[in-house]
This record gives structure tokens, C-alpha cells and sequence, in this order.
């Protein structure tokens, strides 16, 4: 098992020696966004070829006879590169028909060609799908495809959805709701008959659907509907608690004495938003004067989320007097 960044560095490895592959893992969790990702960040294509939608002359073409001269040529998927760089991921692969695993195949070892079609040089295959267990559409993978992957088995972990969900307009109500409540981020039980429950997915969802709902009672049935009852009834919990969070332009012109809230929900919403509010090194500054007067794992929290936001604040002298004066808690 390993956590979306270790994945991510390893990936980097097997992109620069055009290595092929697969991501298995439960719903949800985020293995299509870890793709968009690292393409991103690649700065490359990405080309999201569904399996389970497709048949075998999707990729090794469509038979069309050549009268003249007395061929049988082939018409491919239009999806498929033909130049540029990128990464063709089959997405769902295992969800696919054997057939169209086998016809995928080609593509997964070198010279990564079928029939007269060539991966361009610059493109990199990368499956994923959920697992036997998952209670998904899952066929076996087949020995021989299999073989030709390097194969990660993804895991949800908080601190990375953190990372991920502090760079993507998730809300800090949000964000700190899970942190209080981090069992809730992932709660799916292949054995259990639930059609809602908690995911990485299905939380962004459902902190959408609050914000967008019209009334309490609407939104909490689609909360509950997207996360299932229990997790439903724990985060508008939280909400209606933290109501007692103090203003942030408090903080800002009185860090020293503004009250620091007592209830544990209410420091990790607090700590939360001062992160994501933390835009400049002397906003650091004036925050840190507040937070430095709460208990020391919020004051991590705070610090490690305000790093990823501004990374100079590592060279201000305020960072470096707290790492000093907290060493043993950082480690």
C-alpha cells in the first residue's frame, strides 16, 4: 500500500524510463485525479480512454476492406495520439472485457504498437481500476498484461487529501471537518450492502451540494445521500459548532487577544482558515501571534498548511524561531 504522493514520486521515475503503470485501489479515493495531476505537472497531454466502454476495434481498429489494392486495412479510435506527448490512461481497465484487455496489451510493452498503429514516442500508458473486492465490475487481469505494469496499490491518507483539497477550493470549514473527523474520509466496507458512503469523491461532492442547497433540510438529505446518514449527521454537527468561530479580521488586527477558542472542532476550523488566509509573510506573522497561543498540535497544523500556501515564510524569522522553540514536536 502506499499514499497518492509516494505514487506520484515513483511515477515520476517510470515516466522518465516510459515504463508502464497501474493504480488499484477502492472507489473514490482519487486515482484519476493523482493522473490529471501528473500530467499536469508533467506539463503533458492525458487521453482518459474508458476499457469498460470500449470494444476490441476501438484499439486495434475496424476492419475496412481495400479493394484496390486486395488489403484489409483498419479504421482506429480518432482518441488515440498520434503526436505530442502525453499519457494514455485506461481508466477502469480491469473493468473491461478480456478481449479489449488483450487488444490494450499491445500498447503496454515496447515497440507499443498494433497492427500499423504506433504509440508516438512521447506518450506513457497508465492503467488503474478498483479491485476484485471493491464490488465493482472487476475481471481478472490477465497474467501476461499484468506482467507488463509496474503496479501500485493506492490508499486514502489524510495529510495528502489535505494537500490536495488546500490547493482546490475546498472550503476550510471543510477541510478542518475531516481533520476533526478523519475516520468519516473514508468509510467504504466492501462487505457492507450502504449505496452512500464516505470518500474522498463523495465528501467534495457532498460539500457542494451544502453550499448550493436551498434549504437545511435540502441539504442534508443530499449530504446524506451522497455520504450516507452517519457522516451526514456528524458534519452538520461540526457546522453548527463552530459557529463559534472568532472573525478573522479580529485575528488580524488583534492576534494578541482576540480568545482562542477551547472546543477541540473549533481549533482545527481556526487553524484552517488562518492557512488558507495566509497569503504573505507578515500575514504568517500576525497569525502566528494568535496561534502560538493555542495547543501545540495546532500550532503544527497551522505551520505546516501555511508552508504549503506561501513557502518563504520558511525564511522569515518568525518560522524559524518557532521550529527552533519546537524541534522535538516536528520530528
Amino acid at each position: 500500500m502506499a499514499t497518492s504522493e509516494q505514487i506520484f514520486e515513483d511515477l515520476l521515475v517510470l515516466h522518465a524510463r516510459r515504463e508502464p503503470a497501474f493504480l488499484w485501489g477502492p472507489p473514490g479515493i482519487g486515482k484519476s485525479g493523482l493522473i490529471e495531476s501528473l500530467a499536469k505537472h508533467l506539463g503533458i497531454g492525458l487521453i482518459d480512454f474508458r476499457t469498460a466502454l470500449r470494444d476490441p476495434t476501438d484499439i486495434k481498429g475496424f476492419p475496412m476492406p481495400d479493394t484496390k489494392q486486395g488489403v484489409m486495412k483498419y479504421l482506429r479510435d480518432s482518441e488515440l495520439p498520434r503526436d505530442g506527448k502525453g499519457i494514455l490512461f485506461f481508466d477502469e481497465m480491469a473493468s473491461g472485457a478480456q478481449a479489449v484487455q488483450a487488444a490494450c496489451m499491445q500498447l503496454c510493452l515496447p515497440p507499443y504498437s498494433i497492427g500499423d498503429y504506433k504509440l508516438p514516442d512521447g506518450w506513457w500508458v497508465i492503467g488503474a481500476s478498483n479491485r476484485e473486492g471493491d464490488r465493482g465490475v472487476v475481471h481478472r487481469q490477465p497474467a501476461p498484461l499484468a506482467n507488463r505494469f509496474t503496479h501500485f496499490e493506492m490508499e486514502c491518507e489524510l495529510s495528502a487529501w489535505v494537500n490536495w483539497a488546500l490547493n482546490n477550493g475546498v472550503a476550510a470549514e471543510d477541510i478542518a471537518f475531516i481533520r476533526f473527523r478523519q475516520d468519516l474520509l473514508f468509510t467504504f466496507d466492501p462487505k457492507s450492502a450502504d449505496r452512500a458512503f464516505g470518500t474522498p469523491r463523495a465528501w467534495v461532492k457532498a460539500f457542494g451540494q451544502r453550499k448550493d442547497a436551498k434549504s437545511e433540510a435540502s441539504a442534508y438529505r443530499l449530504v446524506a445521500g451522497t455520504v450516507g446518514n452517519g457522516g451526514a449527521t456528524e458534519y452538520f454537527a461540526f457546522l453548527n459548532t463552530i459557529k463559534e468561530l472568532p472573525s478573522l479580521d479580529d485575528i488580524k488586527l488583534h492576534p494578541d487577544t482576540t480568545p482562542v477558542p477551547e472546543k477541540p472542532a473549533v481549533m482545527h476550523a481556526v487553524t484552517t482558515m488562518l492557512a488558507m488566509n495566509t497569503t504573505t509573510d507578515a500575514g504568517f506573522a500576525r497569525f502566528m501571534a494568535y496561534v502560538s497561543r493555542m495547543q501545540k498540535e495546532f500550532q503544527v497544523v497551522y505551520v505546516k498548511d501555511s508552508m504549503k500556501k506561501v513557502e518563504s515564510i520558511k525564511r522569515t524569522k518568525d518560522f524559524t524561531k518557532w521550529v527552533m522553540d519546537n524541534e522535538s514536536v516536528l520530528t
